[in-house]
């Protein structure tokens, strides 16, 4: 009897454990993802916002956060192409990127205003402390665009002074971590595989040192 019986308790002991690791897995995901979690947007919610405000609903509607979104990624694709191909033997007429720069300056003069706007005392866009950090991170950047783009070519400034501002046009790049804020999982996949190479260099460390 013991030996027909101890393949089937076996195999209920290593059903067992899978459903045990599984349910690890799944714990770890959740706490991951609860650590990633994008920071509340919605103003209403912590009494931020007048309820009648239009523009705070605009602010809190998740589509015009995903616009943002996919503005902001279009916007760093935007910047690779400018930086390769921004001279006059690329053959493209160096008034689209002109424009191009012009329309994404739109758009990210065009959030900030909304989401400073959505607020009930406008003071709280600098003083939430959820979103306090981001506010500022990204109103410095908007800033940083609107001199480039538009009060530098009212001032007519030289090239040295354009060229030396172009460095600064890559700092926009770091409005991409917002990405990674609003998507968790990006994020987790960001720091698993950093995770992943730190043991791949470990193990290559050991290989060398044998």
């Amino acid at each position: 009897v013991m030996k027909t019986e101890a393949p089937a308790d076996i195999a209920r002991s290593i059903s067992l454990v899978k459903r045990l690791d599984e349910v690890r897995r799944t714990t770890e995901f959740a706490n991951q993802r609860a650590k990633l979690r994008r920071p509340p947007m919605d103003l209403f919610s912590r009494g931020m916002a007048d309820p009648k405000s239009k523009v705070a609903l605009l602010a809190s509607d998740s589509r015009f956060q995903n616009w943002a979104l996919v503005v902001i990624v279009l916007n760093a694709v935007w910047i690779g192409i400018d930086e390769d191909h921004n001279h006059k033997g690329s053959g493209i007429p160096l008034v689209v990127f002109d424009v191009g720069e012009h329309i994404f300056g739109f758009c990210f003069t065009f959030e900030i205003l909304i989401r400073i706007l959505a607020y009930r005392k406008k003071a709280d866009f600098f003083n939430d402390k959820h979103l306090r950090l981001w506010n500022i991170f990204d109103l410095c950047l908007v800033v940083m665009m609107i001199i480039e783009i538009w009060v530098l070519l009212i001032l007519d400034a030289d090239a040295s002074t354009l060229g030396s501002l172009s460095v600064l046009r890559l700092l926009r790049l770091l409005r991409i971590t917002r990405v990674f804020r609003m998507v968790p999982e990006l994020g987790m996949m960001v720091k698993s595989m950093a995770a992943a190479a730190r043991s791949v260099s470990s193990t290559l460390a050991i290989i060398l040192a044998l």
